[in-house]
């Protein structure tokens, strides 16, 4: 699909939403938004400047996952309260999809359909968002690949992903596929 070609190998950041930076939510918003396929905006800047600090963590808890050794950093977002899981935009995206007359669940996937994937981070079920392309390939961005486009029956992605949404609600205006 070369009208998404200047997505590929863009590097990933938590709260990641430029056109140069992307977290899995905003490359989400990004390709349906090419589809033609609103998808709400959520701020994402309290992930984006804890970006850091977020990675140091992740990366020490690979190096020592059986007896974690550093403690999870507590993010306190811009209004003073502290970061949940409930906060990430993934999570509110995922709300926002099964609560929406405009999308509905499918079971197998198609094109511009919404991937959602049970990331696993740190043994807590974070949700992690794709779009398909066709029946099988799908683009994401993660940590420490970037944006990037994978075939989801040889993937990692293939046993964590628990649904599949399909837009079925008024087109944008601005659809770059046709």
């Amino acid at each position: 699909m070369p009208f998404l070609n200047d997505l590929i190998a863009k590097p990933f950041r938590y709260g990641g939403s430029v056109s140069d930076v992307f977290g899995c939510y905003s490359l989400a918003r990004e390709v349906l938004r090419r589809f033609g396929i609103p998808l709400p905006y959520v701020d994402t800047s309290d992930f984006s400047n804890a970006h850091d600090e977020i990675m140091r963590f992740a990366i020490a808890s690979r190096i020592y996952p059986t007896r974690l050794t550093v403690k999870p950093p507590e993010i306190i977002k811009s209004d003073g309260t502290v970061m949940t899981w409930k906060d990430l935009a993934s999570t509110k995206v995922l709300v926002y999809v099964y609560q929406d007359d405009n999308w509905t669940e499918i079971q197998k996937p198609e094109e511009a359909a919404l991937a959602v994937f049970n990331a696993r981070v740190l043994k807590t079920n974070i949700p992690h968002l794709g779009v398909f392309l066709n029946e099988d390939e799908f683009i994401h961005s993660n940590p420490p690949h970037g944006v990037r486009k994978e075939v989801l029956a040889t993937s990692f992605w293939r046993g964590p992903l628990c649904g599949i949404f399909k837009y079925i609600g008024p087109r944008l205006d601005n659809d770059l596929h046709s």
